[in-house]
C-alpha cells in the first residue's frame, strides 16, 4: 500500500520542555487537562522524584521504540523494544508506523503529539499511545486518544481512523509479560469538545448524558419511488413465503423416502442432515474475560449500508 501523507499542524513543538507554539501563541498540552479534569488524584501519595524518574524512563522507552520504527534497530538497552516489535508483527502484521510524535491541534488552545499513527490500509489508520506504567488506565488512554482522533480527523479529513490503541509496555520487568496492544473506546467528538470547552472556561467538566441535535430533512426518494419500494417488498415477502413452503415440502418428502439427492432439471436438491454442533460463546467470553477478549480484536472495514423499515399503510 502507498504510504499516506499527513497534513502538517504548523505547531512548533519543543520536545524537551513539552511546549507548543502556533503563530507566536503558546498552546496547552492535553496531559494536564485530562489529569486535572478527570483524574485529579491519580498520583496522590507518590513522591515527585519517583514520578520524575518514571517519566524519564518512559520517555527513553518511547524513543527507543521510535528508533525501531524508523530504522529497525534494537540495541538491546530496553527489553520493551523487542516485545513491541514482536507484538507489532503478531497483532498488526500489515500495519506500518507512518508517524511518531505527530503533533495535532485544535488550532486555538491546545496541541499534543500522537505517539504513533499506524497505517493499516490504503486510507485507514490506527492512533496509538504508548504506556509504560505498572498498570494500564484504560479510561485515561481512551480520553487521550479520543482527543487525538478528533483533531487528527479535522487535519486529515480524507483519512479514516479505524481504531484507538493503547500499546502497553510496562517498564517494570515483572509486568512485561503482560504487555499488549489493546483497543480502547472512542469517547466521541461531542464529549471531547465538552471537556476542552470546560477547561477553557475554567470550569469542571460534567459528562454529557443527552444533547438535543438539530436534524435536517432531505427528500431522498420521490413518493412514486417509495410506493414502488413498498410494493417490491410486499411481493418479495409473498414469494418468499411460497418458496419456503415448497422448500419445506421437498425436505419432508426427501426425509420420508430416504432420498439424499434429487435432480429435477432446473432445480437440484441435496439433503443436509441436521445435528448438534459446538459453538464458541463470544459474548460470555467477553463478559468473563474482557481484557483477554480485547487481545483478539482487529479492525474490520465495513461498507456503507441502509436499514429500511416498511410501515403499514397510513
Amino acid at each position: 500500500m502507498k504510504e499516506l501523507k499527513l497534513a502538517a499542524s504548523g505547531v512548533l513543538y519543543d520536545e524537551g520542555t513539552h511546549k507548543y507554539f502556533l503563530n507566536g501563541k503558546e498552546l496547552r498540552g492535553i496531559t494536564k487537562v485530562i489529569e486535572n479534569q478527570l483524574f485529579p488524584h491519580q498520583f496522590d501519595g507518590i513522591p515527585k522524584a519517583t514520578l520524575d524518574k518514571a517519566a524519564m524512563l518512559g520517555s527513553a522507552i518511547h524513543k527507543a521504540c521510535q528508533v525501531y520504527d524508523e530504522v529497525r534497530i534494537d540495541n538491546g538497552t530496553f527489553p520493551q523494544v523487542a516485545v513491541y516489535a514482536k507484538l507489532m508483527k503478531q497483532r498488526l502484521p500489515d500495519g506500518r508506523v507512518i508517524a511518531n510524535e505527530y503533533v495535532v491541534t485544535d488550532g486555538v488552545n491546545f496541541a499534543s503529539p500522537i505517539d504513533k499513527v499506524i497505517q493499516i490500509g490504503d486510507n485507514e489508520v490506527l492512533i496509538a499511545d504508548v504506556k509504560t506504567t505498572y498498570s494500564l488506565n484504560h479510561d485515561y488512554v481512551s480520553w487521550q486518544t479520543s482527543i487525538y482522533k478528533a483533531w487528527f480527523e479535522r487535519m486529515n479529513p480524507g483519512i479514516n481512523v479505524l481504531g484507538l490503541i493503547a500499546i502497553w509496555l510496562p517498564k517494570n520487568g515483572d509486568q512485561l509479560s503482560k504487555a499488549d496492544f489493546l483497543f480502547v473506546d472512542d469517547k466521541g467528538e461531542e464529549a471531547v469538545n465538552a471537556l476542552l470547552e470546560a477547561e477553557v472556561r475554567g470550569e469542571q467538566y460534567v459528562a454529557v448524558t443527552s444533547v438535543e441535535k438539530k436534524k435536517e430533512t432531505h427528500v431522498i426518494l420521490a413518493k412514486d419511488a417509495i410506493d414502488q419500494m413498498c410494493e417490491a417488498r410486499r411481493l418479495m415477502e409473498h414469494y418468499n413465503e411460497i418458496y419456503e413452503r415448497l422448500r419445506n415440502e421437498a425436505m419432508e418428502a426427501m426425509l420420508r423416502y430416504g432420498v439424499k439427492s434429487f435432480d429435477g432439471g432446473r432445480v437440484k436438491m441435496t439433503l443436509v442432515q441436521g445435528g448438534t454442533t459446538m459453538r464458541f460463546d463470544s459474548a460470555k467470553f467477553k463478559k468473563d474475560n474482557p481484557e483477554e477478549y480485547s487481545k483478539y480484536l482487529k479492525p474490520s472495514v465495513t461498507k456503507d449500508s441502509i436499514r429500511i423499515t416498511i410501515r403499514d399503510d397510513e
